[in-house]
């Protein structure tokens, strides 16, 4: 692997703080993680076109496309000041690329231009993924 660009579509979902739910049991706060983290897998998985897993280093620059609101104007875009935080989003993509597209998401040395913005009119939601060998 040099360089692996694809784009998983969906709602990102971040991976954040845990419940208690007893007996020592804790869960993902995040409702619909499982599923996104699956989708993440997946494209990482077919992107991969059945190479082994990189073992070395990598630098991930993901932009996270958010959903636009409605009530939003559609020739203006701010920028998305509001939750979920980007370093949330962005531990729930390194933790699905483990075992799909590297080995450990400790291979992740750096981060490129990685941010979080709202989708262009009629562009879906979900996250563009570049991972680069170093």
């Amino acid at each position: 692997m040099s360089v692996l660009e694809f784009f998983v579509p969906g709602v990102p979902r971040p991976q954040g703080s845990k419940n208690h739910v007893g007996a020592g049991r804790l869960v993902e706060s995040s409702k619909g993680l499982a599923e996104w983290r699956w989708r993440v897998g997946l494209a990482a998985n077919q992107a991969r076109r059945g190479a082994p897993l990189h073992a070395g280093a990598v630098r991930a620059t993901l932009i996270f496309v958010m959903p636009r609101p409605t009530y939003m104007a559609r020739t203006t875009t701010p920028p998305h000041t509001s939750p979920p935080d980007v370093d949330k989003l962005v531990r729930g993509v390194l933790d699905a690329l483990s075992g799909t597209l590297i080995v450990d998401d400790a291979q992740v040395t750096s981060l490129g231009d990685t941010h979080k913005r709202y989708a262009d009119p009629a562009e879906p939601p979900g996250v563009h993924i570049t991972v680069e060998a170093l």
